[in-house]
């Protein structure tokens, strides 16, 4: 009987809580992919000579490096609040 009080309060809250930080995380993070990724597209269609040579360049960048590169970069790279 302690078995299930133990896996009912100290077991099946922690998984409910990682789905719950999960979403947290990924609803607003692809949303604003979405919106940036048809941005530069619709920028990379109808743009003008110079805008769509900057949004190739950053297309490239963010195609040319894999993503282990560039959350070190985020994480790493970028300057904390207590560095400044």
């Amino acid at each position: 009987m302690n078995e299930v009080i133990f896996i009912q309060q100290d077991v099946l809250p922690a998984p409910d809580q990682g789905v719950k930080v999960s979403m947290l995380l990924i609803l607003p993070s692809g949303l604003c992919g979405l919106v940036l990724g048809i941005l530069v597209g619709a920028l990379r269609v109808y743009g003008s000579r110079w805008v769509i040579f900057l949004t190739n360049g950053y297309v490239a960048i963010f195609r040319g490096f894999p993503l282990v590169v560039q959350l070190f970069i985020w994480y790493f790279g970028l300057p904390t609040s207590e560095s400044i």
